[in-house]
């Protein structure tokens, strides 16, 4: 009888531990989905910014004009560029602890790809 109740006992902890866990992993699953979205609006208003340059772009005579619109650019990725880094690394995180070993991976430095492709299409216009 006590070898039956040792047994349920631990099944009952598994299960806790379990549930725990359970529980712990659906918190962390929100945060992710939070940070995923302010990382998306992040780049969404990147891309916003690279349109209205592009259009600017065909307007450019001199290259001081080019030069101010690489600092708009600049002026939106500098403030933002460490944030979303770190939005990013914290992604990666939520992601292995979320999803496991096999989770959504983020490459770290989509932010400078960015910029330089907004910088290259800038110019190609």
């Amino acid at each position: 009888m006590t070898d039956e109740i040792l047994s349920l006992r631990n099944r009952w902890d598994h299960l806790r531990k379990h549930v725990r866990d359970t529980k712990k992993r659906m918190h962390l699953s929100n945060d992710y989905f939070i940070l995923l979205e302010e990382a998306k609006q992040w780049f969404r208003e990147g891309n916003k910014l690279l349109v209205i340059i592009a259009r600017k772009a065909t307007a450019v005579k001199v290259s001081e004009e080019a030069i101010d619109l690489l600092q708009e650019i600049d002026a939106y990725i500098k403030p933002g560029e460490d944030q979303q880094e770190k939005r990013i690394e914290k992604l990666k995180q939520l992601s292995t602890i979320v999803f496991g070993k096999s989770g959504i991976i983020f490459k770290k430095k989509y932010t400078l790809t960015n910029k330089i492709n907004m910088q290259n299409d800038l110019f190609a216009t």
